[in-house]
């Protein structure tokens, strides 16, 4: 393995940098979540095409440029890499703020996912770089945390903007409250753009993978894929729908609280961001800890085994959603789903450093975002406002159709991990 030509507080250092930078793509990611109402008002827009546009939109172009960025990281200077997905991301966000009609907001938010998926590659392959096995989960883990940060600063200071925003003349004001949020929200991109030459890169410029030629690298990648596929399989799928049911919960959570209980966007704002907030970093810190503690006593599969527990703790709190009578009852399940999907943050990325070897991690890693973002971003907030259409009995009623979609979610993660542990716990380095 690689090791950084730096003291351990560097490295630990670029974790951090790295963590702000996931932080600042999700503070725009679910920034759009607060912002339904106004949205769908001024480009009279309807529930499922925003569902489409905080997904579908992101995760197309986001898992499919994902793989030749994964070969580009193997490849290439990491830093550099993730520097210009950086200031694409925070262009595009900041073009999102002038959008006139669905199609225009949806390419915008394409153009998003284009920059974001630099993110996942370089990062996970730089940590693989930085720490051995036995910290992977940890270091993911304090990486990860970037999700939950990123989220609950975007719905807590969003809402307090929202509000300073829309109380605010509109004689003084170039232009909507949304519309300058987005704008607001993509001005640290240029500063943190500049930043990533901060982080370390062990291995300098000199590319890996190029020296043996791209004919040899393909079929070594293509016989690793081979040797272990039946546990990828199982770890990216039950990662993927895990995914899935938490992008549902932060994408409609905000709204519910306001279509249902009647509270402002500001205050569904304040209430969901600092939820996801405080149970979120718990939940990733703690997922990643779990692995790391399984794995240190011979537990072979500990990926899974603590995504599965975690879906099964998570599923009466899902059907709480149903039933939730207050704004109270609604966050507290909503905590509790957060807590427990969010493992998946470390578990999740963690096992792929145990398949691939260093020269294969990007490609490797752009493959796991490639499924986790199709299926868990793409389908996640749209199949919210999808089964409204498609079963009569759900429609306009927001808890219904998330609470049936998050408990279906969630128990085709277990079943699907249940079938695939055998086989995953027998094959693997580490795991």
């Amino acid at each position: 393995m690689t090791k950084a030509p730096a003291r351990p507080w560097r490295i630990w250092a670029s974790v951090a940098l790295l963590m702000i930078i996931y932080c600042c793509a999700f503070v725009d990611r679910q920034l759009m979540s607060l912002l339904v109402s106004p949205i769908k008002s001024d480009l009279h827009l309807d529930d499922l095409q925003i569902g489409l546009v905080q997904g579908l939109a992101l995760a197309v172009f986001y898992a499919v440029l994902g793989l030749p960025v994964g070969r580009w990281v193997d490849r290439g200077h990491r830093p550099a890499i993730l520097a210009f997905g950086v200031i694409a991301w925070s262009f595009f966000t900041a073009l999102s703020g002038a959008a006139a009609d669905f199609w225009s907001l949806f390419v915008c938010r394409v153009g998003v996912g284009i920059g974001e998926a630099t993110v996942v590659p370089v990062t996970y392959s730089l940590i693989a770089d930085y720490f051995d096995p036995t910290w992977r989960g940890r270091a993911l883990g304090a990486f990860g945390t970037g999700v939950y940060v990123g989220s609950g600063l975007a719905l807590i200071l969003g809402g307090a903007l929202l509000t300073m925003l829309n109380t605010t003349s509109g004689a003084h004001m170039a232009a909507t409250p949304w519309r300058t949020a987005f704008l607001i929200a993509a001005a640290p991109g240029v500063l943190l753009g500049l930043l990533c030459w901060l982080i370390i890169e062990p291995r300098g410029r000199v590319p890996l993978v190029r020296q043996s030629g791209v004919r040899p690298a393909a079929i070594a990648l293509m016989a690793v894929v081979r040797r272990n596929l039946g546990p990828l399989i199982t770890h990216h799928i039950v990662t993927a729908l895990l995914a899935a049911a938490l992008y549902a919960l932060l994408a409609w959570t905000p709204e519910l609280m306001r279509r249902h209980f009647g509270l402002t966007a500001g205050r569904a704002g304040s209430l969901t961001g600092f939820t996801i907030l405080v149970t979120g970093v718990f939940g990733v810190l703690g997922g990643g800890g779990a692995c790391d503690i399984l794995l240190a006593r011979g537990v072979r599969g500990a990926r899974v085994i603590v995504m599965i527990s975690a879906a099964l703790l998570a599923l009466p709190f899902a059907a709480l959603l149903f039933s939730a009578k207050s704004p109270a009852e609604t966050l507290a399940a909503f905590g509790v789903l957060v807590f427990c999907l969010s493992t998946l943050t470390a578990a999740g990325p963690a096992g792929i450093t145990d398949f691939y070897p260093e020269t294969f991690r990007g490609v490797g890693s752009a493959i796991f975002q490639f499924v986790v973002t199709l299926i868990g971003l793409g389908a996640g907030p749209t199949l919210v406002p999808l089964l409204g259409r498609l079963l009569p009995n759900l429609a306009g009623h927001l808890s219904e159709t998330l609470a049936v979609s998050v408990v279906g979610l969630l128990t085709m993660a277990i079943v699907a991990g249940a079938i695939g542990l055998p086989s995953y716990a027998r094959v693997g380095r580490s795991m």
